[in-house]
């Protein structure tokens, strides 16, 4: 897809309602700002959607606005999927963001190793409890980077077969939803060794849920993503927050960057193949004391 003149590309993503995406949020529009001052004849149209529902339609909605591009961050993956093939089949390109679509309905993928992010959590908390203990765990929204998260989690743990999963349940990536799965966790189970919240956002509603129990079993608590307040706290030595795992909501500038270098025609610099790559993974990789400094941003709004 080559567009000369003034190319069109709608950018659709979720209304913000936790760290991660208000950062997803504040990437987007640095980049679609970048793009105006690089190329100022690109055409954006940026929408947020609080709901699986208000986002097929506002891709309907781009779609007959004679987009030639459209970088979408689904809130859920099936919702939305129709929608976006109906966009490919009317010549639009597809720059498809972090939560994944189904059946491949993109023409460019740009996400974290989803796997490696809860392999490597795994990893880290069977360390940490030397191979024994009862773990909790909250997960996320439905849609695909979800499930390749705990498919990561679970196989890291089989690995152990002193660990045992007492529980999972999806926290939608919502502290309010996730805090009451904690109380509810701390309601049923006389003793917890560890709680794999997958976000560091949920990993803080988790947290308060504990203070305000006044127990004191858990050892081990392990978020995701990286978040600026999880990383001074790993920094500052907390005793139950010692780690997590990156995964940057930059990842929907870079896709931006896909729509728009795929609307001009272009690449990147050294890259031999004519077209953007068809997908992009960006490493997880273990954030602990003895490298934090080097993730920590002090100006990060995330």
């Amino acid at each position: 897809m080559t567009r000369q003149g003034s190319p069109a590309i709608g950018v659709c993503i979720p209304q913000p309602d936790q760290e991660w995406t208000a950062g997803a949020l504040w990437y987007a529009e640095k980049a679609i700002a970048d793009w105006a001052l690089r190329d100022p004849d690109i055409r954006f149209d940026l929408r947020l959607s609080a709901s699986v529902e208000k986002q097929a339609r506002d891709v309907a909605d781009l779609i007959e606005t004679g987009i030639d591009c459209l970088v979408i961050l689904a809130v859920e993956s099936a919702g939305v999927t129709p929608i976006v093939r109906e966009a490919r089949r009317r010549g639009v390109f597809v720059v498809d963001t972090d939560r994944g679509l189904l059946d491949n309905e993109h023409d460019a993928y740009v996400t974290g190793d989803n796997y490696q992010y809860g392999k490597v959590a795994a990893e880290w908390m069977a360390a940490e409890l030397g191979g024994r203990g009862k773990i909790v765990a909250i997960s996320g929204i439905p849609c695909t980077i979800d499930t390749l998260r705990m498919k990561g989690f679970h196989d890291g743990i089989a690995h152990y077969p002193g660990i045992r999963i007492l529980a999972e349940q999806g926290g939608y990536w919502n502290k309010g939803k996730s805090q009451a799965i904690m109380e509810s966790y701390l309601r049923r189970f006389g003793r917890i060794d560890g709680v794999y919240s997958q976000d560091d956002g949920v990993q803080e509603a988790a947290l308060k849920a504990y203070a305000e129990s006044g127990r004191s079993d858990i050892g081990v608590f392990f978020g995701g993503t990286g978040q600026r307040a999880t990383i001074r706290k790993i920094m500052d030595g907390d005793p139950l927050v010692r780690a997590t795992v990156t995964y940057p909501p930059s990842l929907i500038a870079t896709s931006i960057s896909f729509g728009a270098m795929a609307a001009r025609g272009r690449n990147f610099d050294g890259f031999y193949q004519n077209q953007v790559p068809s997908l992009l993974v960006i490493r997880s990789e273990l954030i602990t004391r003895e490298n934090a400094s080097k993730y920590y941003i002090a100006d990060s709004v995330f």
